[in-house]
């Protein structure tokens, strides 16, 4: 479709890879989700999404609901708020980890409190069944709402273990 390729060639410079797999993997589910077409979405928007992504200020499945919000917007009013503006209302930044194990860092505090509730993941993982961290990496994941980092994640969770 031409207005397909018009949207994505405004959107392309940030990054030709991200650009092709967020356009196909996800705004075109979610604006078929919506009953919406590629022409009501400013590529302005979509690509300041792509800079927030690719600068690494939020995760992947904090960009699918910045952009399920932003298009709920345009559905309901035809404008939207900029991503920028949608990251920080919704508290949807990525929250870097402090590189101790202190307990002040919301990554660490998560991390501990995953593994505080989960003693038969622990109990495997440290068996060596190294899948049980992958449940508790999911664990710290959903605790921090999708905004650590999974890398950080699990690396602080194999830290505590190691040392606990």
């Amino acid at each position: 479709e031409l207005r397909l390729a018009e949207f994505y060639e405004k959107v392309a410079d940030i990054d030709t890879m991200l650009a092709a797999t967020w356009i196909a993997d996800t705004l075109l589910g979610e604006l078929n989700y919506r009953d919406l077409s590629i022409v009501v979405v400013p590529p302005e928007q979509f690509r300041e999404l792509l800079i927030l992504l690719k600068e690494g200020s939020i995760t992947d499945k904090s960009g699918v609901e910045v952009l399920r919000v932003l298009l709920d917007q345009l559905k309901e009013t035809g404008a939207c708020e900029g991503p920028r503006v949608c990251v920080d209302r919704l508290g949807l930044g990525v929250i870097v980890a402090a590189p101790t194990l202190s307990g002040e860092d919301p990554v660490v505090k998560a991390a501990k409190e995953a593994i505080a509730e989960q003693p038969q993941a622990v109990a495997d993982y440290r068996a060596g069944r190294k899948e049980a961290l992958n449940f508790l990496v999911g664990q710290v994941m959903k605790k921090t709402r999708g905004c650590a980092k999974p890398a950080d994640v699990n690396t602080i969770l194999t830290d505590l273990l190691e040392e606990g």
